[in-house]
This record gives structure tokens, C-alpha cells and sequence, in this order.
């Protein structure tokens, strides 16, 4: 929800969604609320193309909660985002080895669906 100005909501409240999301997963680490938290955040930061903050969102996410259900859409918004932070070939690759890794990650856990986004077309692009 927006802050209120003048009695109307049209100041944006993203500082404080994100530090309460925050708090959330520090003060309840492990259960199933810190986990909706966290991955509400790295959803907010994949939202707003904020790649780099979101790969590491999902990251943690990843980390932090290995049996969740939501695994397999945070390994593929870890991908997506991690492609995204790849600039240009006279930049820093890290984003594009960083896809690379987790590509193959989700290709041995999902097969299937390695094979349904195009797997192994995707680790082919990379190389070249």
C-alpha cells in the first residue's frame, strides 16, 4: 500500500515492504511464514527488475528452505534473473557462469522440465 500524502495514498511504501519482509524471515527463520516472506521478497525484487538483488533473494530462499514446494519457480526465477544481470560480452560474465550452474542444478533435480524450458538450448547459448 502507498503512504499517505495529503490524505491520499500516492507516495510509494517499497522501503518499507522490503524491511518488513525482512524482519519477517529474521524472526522466523524456518517457518512457513518467514518462507512466504522470503520468497515474496525475491518475487518483489524480480517485479521491479531489481536482477541482481533478486538472484541473491532467491539464492537464500533456495538455501534457506531446500524441501519447499516453491522450489522449482524459484530455481527458474534464479536463472532468469541471473541471465539478466549478464550486461554484454565486454562486461563481467559471473551472472552467465552463475546461470550455467544452476541450469544444470535444475536440469538433475526437474528433468522434465529441463527439458520443456529448452535446457540444454539455453547452457548451448551460454557457451557460445
Amino acid at each position: 500500500m502507498k503512504r499517505k500524502l495529503l490524505g491520499m495514498r500516492i507516495i510509494p511504501a517499497y522501503g518499507e515492504a522490503e524491511e518488513i519482509f525482512i524482519r519477517i524471515q529474521e524472526r522466523a527463520p524456518g517457518s512457513q511464514i518467514g518462507e512466504m516472506a522470503s520468497l515474496a521478497l525475491a518475487d518483489h525484487y524480480f517485479d521491479r527488475a531489481e536482477m541482481v538483488n533478486a538472484a541473491e533473494a532467491y539464492d537464500l530462499f533456495l538455501l534457506n528452505y531446500p524441501q519447499s514446494l516453491h522450489r522449482e519457480e524459484a530455481m527458474l526465477r534464479l536463472i532468469k534473473s541471473s541471465l539478466a544481470t549478464f550486461r554484454g560480452p565486454q562486461f563481467d560474465p559471473t551472472g552467465l557462469i552463475d546461470a550455467a550452474q544452476r541450469i544444470k542444478m535444475y536440469r538433475q533435480e526437474f528433468p522434465a522440465s529441463a527439458e520443456k524450458i529448452g535446457a540444454e538450448a539455453l547452457l548451448v547459448r551460454i557457451d557460445e
